[in-house]
């Protein structure tokens, strides 16, 4: 049976919508056989756009658990880290213990501002998030992020779920997307995110995506210590400027656009051809 592209998106939506989730016993009792793992698998591959094939794998071999449904099982493959490398802060030591910080929320746009750069990580998986702060250039490495329709009406349904009051969990999707919120609050986060590989947009607009990551913010409730140690970094990037923050800083302010660098060149080159002419009227050439 041949089914059109736009019809199978319309059925992938639908059977992930959280009412429409059916149980997995009662699938079990539909399936063709009696392997319950060939449905766990059937139902992984169904929906393999957010993780690549090899994710979806190790998760299909490191895992025998036994979903409750379609969606709980997407959120796991999604939330699984095989070979993730746990974000720590490498300098947390070197903090008095006593320094409470006022973590604040900062787009992208202040982020590249303050010496900040982007860093595509290796992986989808949400626990990817890193940041290294170094002497001349700190990073913030990001997971790739990949958004179009089934993604947006995915992550709804997602944090919905994490929601559910007879769901105990650890609010993993929830935080993850109140974390990217954090860092998109204008079209111009969203073209940032794009020049360096980390999104992968469908949607028809920067600003579509900036408003998606907008509206899903003002619902989330994340888990408070979930990301906390990399805005306590970014914080303290802030907060202890160095040289090269503040370079970055005044660049950012006043060389970011191409014309005020021209200015600044050619009121350079006046200043030297002054010092020249200057010169040579005290010291004519013999």
């Amino acid at each position: 049976m041949s089914v059109k592209v736009e019809d199978m998106i319309h059925v992938m939506r639908d059977v992930l919508l959280l009412e429409n989730q059916v149980p997995f016993l009662l699938l079990e009792l539909l399936w063709r056989n009696t392997n319950r793992y060939s449905l766990i698998q059937t139902m992984a591959w169904f929906y393999g756009i957010w993780c690549p094939i090899e994710e979806v794998f190790h998760y299909l071999f490191e895992n025998i658990r036994i979903p409750p449904h379609l969606l709980d099982l997407q959120r796991s493959i999604i939330l699984h880290q095989h070979n993730v490398p746990v974000a720590t802060d490498t300098n947390q030591t070197q903090h008095d213990p006593n320094d409470v910080l006022v973590v604040r929320y900062r787009n992208i746009s202040e982020l590249k501002a303050a010496g900040i750069g982007l860093k595509k990580g290796k992986t989808r998986n949400p626990g990817g998030i890193s940041f290294s702060n170094g002497w001349f250039y700190s990073e913030l490495m990001l997971p790739e992020i990949v958004v179009n329709e089934i993604t947006v009406d995915l992550m709804f349904n997602l944090t919905a779920y994490e929601r559910c009051h007879d769901f105990e969990n650890d609010y993993g999707i929830c935080s993850y997307y109140s974390f990217l919120d954090s860092l998109v609050d204008h079209p111009d986060d969203v073209k940032e995110l794009k020049l360096q590989g980390i999104l992968l947009n469908s949607l028809r607009s920067n600003e579509e995506v900036a408003n998606f990551f907008n509206t899903i913010g003002t619902t989330l409730v994340p888990e408070k210590g979930k990301y906390g140690h990399i805005r306590a970094q970014i914080e303290r990037h802030y907060s202890h400027k160095s040289l090269p923050t503040w370079l970055a800083l005044g660049y950012h302010t006043y060389f970011s656009n191409p014309w005020t660098i021209i200015a600044f060149l050619a009121a350079i080159l006046g200043l030297v051809l002054t010092f020249i002419q200057t010169w040579y009227a005290i010291h004519p050439p013999k």
